[in-house]
């Protein structure tokens, strides 16, 4: 689970008041049947009622804010270790089969907010709406509320059929456009040599190429993720609506439940549906970014090696007394002394062009013609 990466406590506090957020549909049911049943039979004051009603939904208002409060930071507390984690493995990994590359980085981790971790947290609440929502029913009118419940599985048909066609076509889509963005890449870094060759039309021809197979698979994606959805929620009106009605209106009929038990049953099973036709699609989303997630452990679980800097045997010291390079008549630098011993670090800073790095090339000839140089002295 992505919410590994966010603090244990703070997971909690989501679920508690993830807990409270969704007794607010069992509070709203009840009112419902109140409100029904004054209407039928007329006792206490309605005036009462209302402002129970009104207190009863500010309450659940506040608690709502703070649970939206939790939920954004648990977003982005997940969201900084996980790009903490990929970032320290871009800099210091030396597996180059595994590399992190710009569009992993972006796009990729991404969506991982919406496809992994926003989707783990909405599964979390709507598991617990629909535990509340399952509850108060039964406790209300346990035989029709088991009918209900039955029938609320009714899109797990369609999601058994979809959901591994979903993940297979997501992977396809993650290497296109991984493809898509190198081929990105290269163009840009190789604009210089396809001007001068005059290819320019081969080049934008190769990189509509890439676009083409990369916006293909995610529109195939899309759109076997948006059917998935669509039979899912035919699904479940069908079983958890129509049939169940049936039911409900017959016992009503027959007296042996009231209108408005059987429109709290009602109120309350669109909590039996919509959170699991909402759980089906969040789990298609984390179908999708499954490739993505499956990239992002396999480099969370690398290990990266500790390098521990060695000495250069056969080293003494490097001395350097006034030293200069000109090239023609241009003076890249004099004066120069240096004197490293073994183990030193030494940094060079300058502006750009002031020869930093002719210094050094400098200093590598020398260590490599010095062996010559000694040896034809040795001759003399």
């Amino acid at each position: 689970m992505a919410l590994r990466y966010a603090k244990k406590w703070r997971v909690l506090l989501y679920a508690v008041l993830a807990v409270i957020k969704s007794l607010q549909i069992v509070f709203v049911a009840y009112m419902f049947q109140r409100f029904i049943d004054f209407a039928h039979k007329p006792q206490g004051s309605l005036i009462q009622l209302m402002i129970f009603a009104i207190v009863g939904m500010l309450a659940f208002g506040i608690m709502s804010i703070a649970y939206q409060s939790v939920y954004t930071k648990i977003v982005q507390e997940v969201n900084l270790n996980i790009k903490a984690i990929a970032a320290n493995y871009m800099v210091k990994a030396r597996a180059k089969e595994a590399a992190v590359d710009i569009s992993f980085m972006t796009n990729d981790l991404k969506q991982l907010e919406t496809g992994r971790i926003e989707a783990e947290l909405e599964v979390i609440f709507n598991a617990i709406q629909f535990i509340a929502a399952i509850v108060a029913a039964l406790v209300s009118a346990w035989l029709l509320a088991i009918i209900f419940l039955i029938a609320s599985f009714a899109p797990a048909i369609a999601q058994s059929i979809f959901g591994p066609r979903i993940e297979a076509k997501s992977e396809v889509w993650e290497a296109n456009n991984r493809q898509y963005t190198n081929t990105v890449n290269d163009t840009a870094n190789g604009l210089a040599i396809a001007n001068l060759y005059d290819v320019e039309p081969s080049i934008i021809s190769r990189l509509l190429h890439a676009a083409q197979k990369m916006e293909t698979s995610l529109r195939q994606t899309n759109f076997l993720r948006g059917t998935a959805n669509e039979m899912t929620m035919v699904c479940a009106y069908i079983g958890s609506i129509f049939i169940p009605f049936t039911f409900g209106i017959y016992w009503v009929t027959q007296g042996q439940i009231t209108l408005g038990t059987f429109m709290m049953i009602v109120q309350l099973a669109n909590n039996f549906i919509n959170p699991v036709v909402t759980i089906f699609s969040y789990v298609n989303d984390m179908k999708t970014a499954a490739p993505i997630w499956k990239q992002f452990k396999r480099l969370a679980q690398f290990q990266i090696p500790t390098l521990t800097p060695q000495v250069p045997t056969g080293f003494e010291q490097l001395v350097v007394q006034d030293a200069g390079v000109q090239r023609g008549q241009q003076q890249i630098f004099n004066h120069v002394n240096l004197t490293v011993h073994p183990g030193d670090k030494v940094l060079l800073v300058a502006p750009s062009g002031w020869g930093k790095s002719t210094l050094l090339n400098v200093l590598m000839l020398m260590r490599c013609l010095m062996p010559v140089l000694i040896r034809l002295t040795d001759r003399n």
